[in-house]
């Protein structure tokens, strides 16, 4: 069965996995071409369906930009500040 990652999203996009099994809201995912044959996600890193993976970017994706518009709001709120050596 096919499951999407969004762990990374906002870096890298959301990832197809092939599912191994799920324990509760851990799902095991079975990788391929890597030394570690499996990885392991936890809600809301991984969904079952497209549609819900990709609320969950744009979910990121408008706390990313929050985060960033805080952050520019706090550089724009910056002065000039020099700190003299003692005499």
């Amino acid at each position: 069965m096919i499951v999407y990652v969004t762990k990374d999203a906002l870096k890298s996009g959301i990832y197809e996995k092939e599912l191994y099994k799920v324990e509760g809201a851990l799902a095991t995912i079975k990788e391929r071409n890597v030394g570690n044959p499996w990885s392991y996600y936890t809600k809301p890193d991984w969904h079952w369906d497209l549609e819900s993976a990709i609320e969950q970017f744009e979910y990121m994706k408008s706390k990313k930009i929050l985060s960033l518009e805080k952050s520019i709001e706090k550089v724009r709120m910056q002065t000039h500040v020099l700190h003299r050596l003692p005499k």
